[in-house]
This record gives C-alpha cells, sequence and structure tokens, in this order.
C-alpha cells in the first residue's frame, strides 16, 4: 500500500536535510515501514536492507509479514530469505553479514580506518541504501555504538541448557542468567525462552556480562539519517495491528505454519515469534481460533510497545506520525 503522499513528502525532506550514506526506517511493527521504504526505493533508485529479525529466515512469511514477491522485485533487497528456520542466528552475525552486504561494501568505499581499527563513513549527499525494520538490537548493531563479538558456539552447552529449558521450563534458566549478571533482567525478554537461554549461553562461554559483551563504541559504525514512523494515537496503532493479524489468518497462516511444521519439524523459531506460536498452539487444541487470534494480537500490541520503548532512546530518529 502505497504511503500517505504527506509522509513521503516529509521524508524526502528530513533526507535532503540531513545528507548521510544511509537512510534507516524504523518504529513498532505494522506502521508502513515497508511501505515507506519502496516507495523511497523507487523514488531514489535504492536499494534496501532488511533490519527485521524473522524476515531473514526462508518460508517464514505470513506470519513475518515479509514483503511479498511484487514487493522484492520492485527493488533490490538484502538480508532476506538468508536462512533456514533451522539455523542459530544472532545480532553479532547480523552485524557481520551487514557490513559484508554488497551495498554495505559500496558504503564502505569511502571509509577509512581509525587508529581504533572501525570503519568509519564519509560523508555523502547522496545516501546509498535504505535499511527497513523494527529489530532494535539488530539497527543498533549494524548501524549505531554496538561492538558485538562472535562467540563460539558450545555444542555440548547449549544441548545441557535445552534439556534443562525441557525438564525444568524457564525460571531455573532465568534464575542462573541472574545470578551470573544481575543486569541481564534490563536486556533480555526474561518471558522469551530463545533469548534467556543465548543470552544464558553467550555469559557462561565468555565469562562477561551481557552489557560488557555490548560494549558501546566511541562512535557510531555509519552515517545514517534516521526516519521513524508511528501513530499519533495508540489506539491507531493498535487498531492497524489488529488488522494485520485479521489479514494474515485470511491470507493462510495456519497453512504456512502446517507446512514448515511438515518441512522443518518443530523448530525453535517457531514457538520463539509472535503468530507462528500462538497458531502453534492452536494447531496442537491448546487455544481456541478466538483465542489463538486474540493471543497474537496481545503479544503483537506488548511487542509493539516494547519497540517504542526501545527506539526512544535514540534522540537522532526524525519521527513523521500518521
Amino acid at each position: 500500500m502505497l504511503p500517505e503522499p504527506k509522509i513521503i513528502s516529509n521524508a524526502l525532506e528530513l533526507i535532503s536535510q540531513q545528507p548521510a550514506e544511509l537512510i534507516a526506517i524504523v518504529g513498532p511493527t505494522a506502521t508502513g515501514k515497508t511501505d515507506l521504504a519502496l516507495a523511497l526505493a523507487k523514488q531514489l533508485g535504492l536499494e534496501i536492507i532488511n533490519a527485521d529479525s524473522r524476515v531473514i529466515y526462508r518460508d517464514m512469511n505470513i506470519g513475518t509479514a515479509k514483503p511479498n514477491a511484487l514487493e522484492l522485485s520492485a527493488a533490490k533487497h538484502h538480508l532476506v530469505d538468508i536462512k533456514s528456520p533451522l539455523e542459530k542466528y544472532s545480532a553479532a552475525e547480523y552485524q557481520r553479514d551487514f557490513d559484508s552486504t554488497v551495498i554495505a561494501r559500496s558504503v564502505a568505499t569511502k571509509q577509512s580506518i581509525n587508529s581504533d581499527g572501525l570503519l568509519r563513513c564519509a560523508r555523502n549527499d547522496q545516501p546509498r541504501a535504505i535499511v527497513v525494520g523494527g529489530t532494535g538490537l539488530y539497527l543498533r548493531a549494524a548501524l549505531e555504538d554496538l561492538d558485538m563479538p562472535g562467540i563460539a558456539v558450545d555444542e555440548e552447552l547449549r544441548s545441557r541448557i535445552r534439556k534443562q529449558f525441557e525438564a525444568e521450563g524457564l525460571q531455573p534458566l532465568v534464575d542462573e542468567l541472574l545470578s551470573m549478571d544481575a543486569e541481564a533482567s534490563g536486556l533480555v525478554d526474561l518471558k522469551n525462552h530463545v533469548r534467556v537461554m543465548r543470552a544464558l549461553e553467550s555469559v557462561i562461554l565468555s565469562g562477561k556480562s551481557l552489557a560488557q559483551l555490548r560494549r558501546k563504541l566511541d562512535k557510531h559504525r555509519y552515517d545514517v539519517v534516521y526516519i521513524g514512523l508511528n501513530y499519533n494515537d495508540r489506539d491507531q496503532l493498535y487498531a492497524g495491528i489488529d488488522s494485520r493479524v485479521h489479514k494474515m489468518i485470511e491470507l493462510g497462516l495456519e497453512a504456512e505454519l502446517r507446512d514448515l511444521l511438515a518441512k522443518y519439524g518443530e523448530a525453535e523459531i517457531f514457538s520463539s515469534t509472535i503468530g507462528y506460536a500462538e497458531m502453534l498452539d492452536y494447531i496442537r487444541g491448546d487455544l481456541t481460533k478466538d483465542q489463538m487470534i486474540a493471543s497474537i494480537q496481545q503479544a503483537t500490541r506488548n511487542y509493539a510497545k516494547r519497540q517504542i520503548t526501545w527506539f526512544k532512546s535514540n534522540k537522532r530518529i526524525n519521527w513523521l506520525y500518521k
């Protein structure tokens, strides 16, 4: 759906006023980020880099609101469908993959190595790409001031954590994480078992707190103009979320998940992704259809609130309100 002309014109004005190498379109879910990115990509002749942690997975289309085939063909996209749902993926890996994309490499042609060994972008009046998504950690790792050191996988430790979760549930893992890193509660969603397990694994293997692992750099990694999309009225945002969930159901979210289960089994990513997790409970018979829809809507509203809180910390975002 084409964004309002006013939104497009305001975005173009911001881009002209704040020349930068990259344009980042951010904000809570269901605010039209993809639509604006496509409109700007067409008008400016730019390519798009995905910054959504679920759009990177192949075959997970409806439940992630992934751009459809027509939208993907309208502009060249990067970091879409790059992983199987069976593969693990982290913000550190995203940072690495972001830097190695064709567009990021073209941005890097005007960079120089500083004394700290970090690539810095030179300013350029012509933006090179549009980065779009709502995964705050990925955006911060790629664009801002986070140093995300890679940590080697320890399959034995990962298996131990997984077996403990299956036998005892989430709370013992949360307790173990907080006993080692009391400040982790402010950095990890303690109700998300995947994030808790990854955080625990990282803290154990590194011997460092999450805050230490997510060390801040002195300067941002790229020169970016940030455009944030949101609604003036929170009720409008929630109405848009509710409408999107109904559309996902109509488009065949249940059939998509059944196909995913047949192809990949009960991959961990399904139970940790809003929409798929609730649909999985419905397929198992734990929720009625109405309960499933309501649960997806509520979980998405809660996620949108967390996104808004996260993005508020970035004072460089220029907010455009619908």
